[in-house]
């Protein structure tokens, strides 16, 4: 999970200079006037569930933050951002995921 958050981080990092970038080949921003939308491919629920819950642990006061997953038998999910800053929360609460993880690792 660690690697997965990793990645993920890694590929929303060239949109926080250039709206514009370049879609990585598991991350693709789409930027709307209402909200944000994070695309990631090939992945389910499990790095999800973790990005939303660490985007409310950071910042509470989020007005919109919520994930898709596309289809049952596809692993693909979109999560929703309403945010000043909706790129750097994700990558913030990616790397949040992955102190997590090193902590739990850290007791096995």
């Amino acid at each position: 999970i660690y690697e997965r958050l990793k990645t993920v981080r890694d590929e929303l990092t060239p949109y926080l200079k250039n709206r514009e970038a370049e879609p990585g080949n598991t991350v693709r921003v789409e930027f709307t006037p209402d909200l944000t939308k994070v695309h990631i491919y090939n992945e389910t629920h499990t790095i999800g569930e973790i990005l939303v819950m660490n985007v409310f642990a950071l910042d509470p006061a989020i007005p919109f933050v919520n994930k898709k997953l596309w289809h049952p038998l596809k692993r693909n999910i979109t999560i929703n951002v309403d945010h000043a800053e909706p790129v750097k929360i994700m990558i913030d609460a990616c790397e949040l995921g992955m102190e997590q993880i090193r902590a739990v690792s850290k007791e096995f």
